[in-house]
């Protein structure tokens, strides 16, 4: 008789359809059974395979790391060369031997070999440890924020005075930092990992979400105490250790965007000096900031760092946001068509950065004149994507919004949407059917139809 553990790792993870144990032909052996799986129909009983089974299934030492590697599931199936060591696998319960047979149940059709209990077992106690090394990790991190927000950080600075110009981000960083807290608590009670996917625009591997949790502590005890750093001392400061200053170099790009995209400015605003790379946006038409004012007549650029300093607004009507450059230098080379329509064209390149967001938000904050928005993506994932980007930007201004399609323009997301499918498997860039200032006006003055 099988030991009830085995039959139900057989029972929940190795059985076919339709497929049951033998009892009454199973063949026990000094170390291993021979299991023989049928399946019945209404007429019919036919063998259809033979397990052979070890009699061990408790793991007593690390499970080889061939094995390990090549069976992640039970449902996985590998071909073994037949050797002294695949024998001590098989009957230490490491492996299963599968051999899978033909209509007349003799003939050998298949053999290969699946996880057995013991290395099914030794898998579960290893995701089971590195699931509670998660959680303890987090409750590390959480400890550590809560510090922080309560001006108790474990690793306390002299306070420097920081210009009054940065408050509201580090007020916005706090808002973070507690909102953060707040999913942390929430998961640890849960027993769950998952922090930064609810909480954050950003979809990685936990070492990865852990490091940025940690690397959004280091910046803010150094925004909040220092003037200026530089991008070295965040880790230096923060981990008070040898190589401290490169723990975050392998992620710098993709932190520096995620830190950006949270607090809609760039990471300057917070002290840290310049990177080197200073962000463009492209525009056309009539602006205007505290330092700077642009007018009718070519393509302008203003820069992140510009948009972090200044406040812009515009006395356009109609706010075109386009994904592609050579449709923004298309519609600008038409001297005539802004100034008669009241536009102002921006374009975000191929990726919404924070420079954008903030600009487009000052503009429809400050801006009463705006009356309509046109967002103009590619139709592909990635077009639809910075699509939705856009409306979520919109969506809480008294604005209308509308989307350019090829041959028609949608009022509503979900008729957008729905539209853009058609045009998801064939691709579709916005330069295809550019078309001119005629069917420009079109768009702009299509009436919403009535609902």
């Amino acid at each position: 008789m099988l030991p009830a553990d085995i039959l139900d790792y057989l029972q929940n993870h190795l059985l076919l359809a339709n497929e049951e144990i033998d009892t009454l032909d199973i063949m026990e052996q000094t170390d291993r059974f021979d299991v023989p799986l049928i399946r019945r129909t209404a007429r019919t009983r036919r063998k259809v395979a033979t397990l052979t089974i070890g009699k061990k299934t408790e793991p007593v030492s690390l499970a080889p790391a061939e094995l390990v590697k090549q069976f992640p599931s039970p449902r996985v199936k590998r071909s073994l060369k037949g050797s002294d060591e695949v024998y001590a696998w098989l009957r230490d319960g490491w492996i299963i031997r599968e051999v899978r047979y033909h209509p007349d149940e003799k003939s050998v059709q298949a053999e290969h070999y699946r996880m057995g209990l013991t290395l099914y077992r030794y898998q579960e106690r290893v995701k089971k440890r590195q699931h509670q090394e998660k959680l303890e990790a987090l409750g590390h991190w959480l400890q550590a924020c809560q510090a922080a927000l309560n001006n108790g950080s474990p690793q306390p600075l002299q306070p420097s005075p920081v210009p009054e110009s940065r408050q509201p981000v580090i007020q916005r960083y706090q808002e973070l930092l507690q909102q953060l807290a707040t999913a942390c608590q929430s998961a640890l009670l849960r027993q769950e990992c998952s922090v930064l996917h609810s909480s954050l625009p950003v979809d990685w591997p936990f070492a990865k979400q852990l490091s940025f949790l940690h690397f959004l502590l280091a910046v803010g005890q150094l925004a909040a105490t220092r003037p200026q750093f530089d991008w070295k001392e965040i880790g230096a400061v923060y981990y008070k250790e040898i190589g401290g200053s490169k723990k975050f170099d392998g992620h710098k790009e993709d932190f520096l965007a995620a830190l950006e995209e949270i607090l809609e400015a760039p990471a300057e605003s917070l002290g840290l000096l310049s990177m080197g790379t200073v962000t463009p946006i492209f525009f056309s038409g009539n602006m205007q900031g505290q330092t700077a004012r642009y007018t009718f007549g070519t393509v302008h650029a203003t820069t992140h760092l510009a948009v972090c300093a200044d406040t812009f607004s515009t006395t356009a009507e109609h706010l075109w946001l386009v994904e592609s450059r050579a449709v923004l230098t298309r519609m600008a080379y038409e001297d005539h068509f802004l100034p008669a329509t009241n536009s102002l064209l921006i374009g975000v390149d191929g990726q919404v950065r924070s420079g954008h967001r903030r600009l487009i938000q000052q503009l429809l904050t400050h801006s009463p004149s705006l009356r309509q928005v046109l967002i103009w993506t590619d139709h592909d994932e990635a077009g639809m994507t910075i699509a939705e980007t856009l409306y979520r930007l919109v969506e809480p201004h008294p604005v209308q919004v509308k989307w350019i399609l090829p041959h028609a323009v949608c009022h509503m997301w979900k008729a957008y949407e729905e539209a853009i499918q058609t045009f998801k498997n064939k691709g579709g860039e916005q330069e295809a059917y550019l078309g001119g200032p005629t069917q420009w006006k079109i768009r702009i003055h299509q009436p919403q139809p009535n609902r």
